[in-house]
């Protein structure tokens, strides 16, 4: 890294981590086999959002906070692709 480089590294500011504990995003591509929320349903932290179903596994998806369901943008039997929003959370 040239010296002028190496300065301007210095002064960049650091960019914050983007908050996705409201969103639930899917981890890899697959058919979605179960959602049972819509717009306005209450979850809690943990709560089973969706079941993914990827190369014959179905995985169970999470919310990581709690909320009000805000956005649904699928529903069971639609094909989602990696990092998807499926979920958000107000």
């Amino acid at each position: 890294m040239s010296p002028k480089s190496a300065e301007l590294l210095q002064i960049l500011p650091v960019r914050p981590k983007p908050d996705l504990s409201k969103l639930v995003k899917a981890p890899m591509a697959g058919t979605i086999v179960q959602l049972d929320l819509k717009v306005g349903d209450t979850v809690i932290a943990g709560q089973e959002v969706c079941v993914l179903e990827a190369m014959k596994m179905q995985n169970s998806l999470v919310v990581a906070s709690g909320g009000v369901v805000k956005k649904v943008n699928f529903s069971a039997g639609s094909t989602v692709n990696k990092d998807e929003l499926i979920v958000e959370i107000e």
